[in-house]
């Protein structure tokens, strides 16, 4: 039977192993540049090889040279090319410590092999998938919060609850509320929005001022490209009116609401609520300010040219300390800003 190895020697690759390519940690790897290693793998995909059944082989081949810790290294070479790959279209990586599975690393791989200026939005679920499995595995350090991981509801896959009313992973705006409320609002909807949520009813009549329909939790408008979600990733004990510590959510900024704004590279970001701007403020360093002045100072210009427009919360207590009428005509001044 023909090797792999010698298929590829038909193809005249010059390193018929693939070692240039997958392992980093090979003098071979630094012999050519990422560019050159991509057209090598494009070429010999367009030749009638799989991804799948080349790192497969790669793997098998140093298996019986005694060297197994090659295929090891293969985890890292393939994200090492997904992140040159994705250069051009996010500021998402995959970290050295992140623990996809090679499975998962070939298929992303292949995607974006397929064509390069383009982003899949396949490439970008997987990734949040990934992002959506730690925060269930994530352990907050205080009894008055827990994961909704814990409390086995049937709605559990995203982010944050919010985000089942709107999670567009192709996000143009991406809203930062304080909390989705409490655990037993996780418990009593099943870890989604309940339709006729006060707060909900009057989110719905400020994005009305952008021209936009959001329609209800149970039934959203998904001609929309929003992402939802909020400060604080937990269930919170004590009610919807139980106070926020700084702790539920100074340690999950970086964590996760960093993560998803790259992933998702919206053009604006709508921080609703002085929880949601200290998020903000923690990720992109940020000083502290007060909520009348940023929300006279909208739109900021981020480090990474995304606008964000700070402005209160629609909640009743969030109407108690601005109008709504006044929101109204804070709202209004974002709409310039959408194309």
């Amino acid at each position: 039977m023909t090797t792999y190895t010698e298929k590829l020697e038909k193809l005249k690759i010059a390193n018929p192993t693939l070692r240039d390519c997958f392992d980093p940690s090979s003098s071979e790897f630094s012999d050519t540049t990422m560019e050159e290693k991509i057209k090598t793998l494009q070429k010999v995909i367009a030749n009638g090889f799989l991804l799948e059944q080349l790192t497969n082989d790669y793997c098998r081949f140093y298996e019986k040279l005694n060297k197994s810790y090659v295929a090891k290294d293969l985890h890292q070479g393939l994200k090492a090319l997904i992140n040159h790959l994705l250069e051009k279209h996010t500021s998402f990586k995959l970290r050295f410590i992140d623990n996809y599975s090679n499975e998962e690393l070939v298929l992303v791989l292949k995607m974006l092999l397929d064509d390069t200026n383009l982003y899949p939005l396949e490439v970008k679920s997987i990734f949040y998938r990934h992002l959506v499995d730690k925060r269930k595995k994530y352990e907050y350090k205080d009894s008055e919060i827990v994961n909704p991981s814990e409390l086995n509801i049937p709605n559990d896959e995203h982010l944050n609850a919010w985000a089942y009313w709107h999670g567009n992973l192709n996000a143009e705006i991406l809203l930062i509320g304080q909390d989705f409320g409490g655990y037993d609002y996780y418990l009593n909807n099943n870890g989604k929005d309940d339709p006729k949520n006060p707060t909900n009813l009057n989110l719905s009549s400020l994005f009305r001022e952008l021209g936009i329909e959001l329609g209800t939790s149970d039934k959203p408008n998904l001609d929309t490209k929003l992402y939802f979600t909020n400060a604080v990733l937990g269930a919170k004990k004590g009610g919807m009116a139980a106070p926020i510590k700084k702790a539920w959510y100074a340690d999950t900024a970086k964590k996760f609401i960093k993560p998803i704004i790259q992933l998702i590279e919206p053009k604006i970001i709508i921080a609703m609520g002085s929880k949601a701007y200290e998020v903000v403020a923690k990720i992109y360093s940020l000083d502290s300010t007060p909520m009348k002045i940023l929300v006279e100072t909208n739109p900021i210009l981020l480090s990474d040219n995304k606008k964000l427009f700070v402005v209160y919360h629609c909640s009743s207590l969030g109407i108690a300390n601005r109008k709504f009428s006044k929101q109204l005509e804070d709202w209004q001044k974002i709409k310039p800003f959408i194309n």
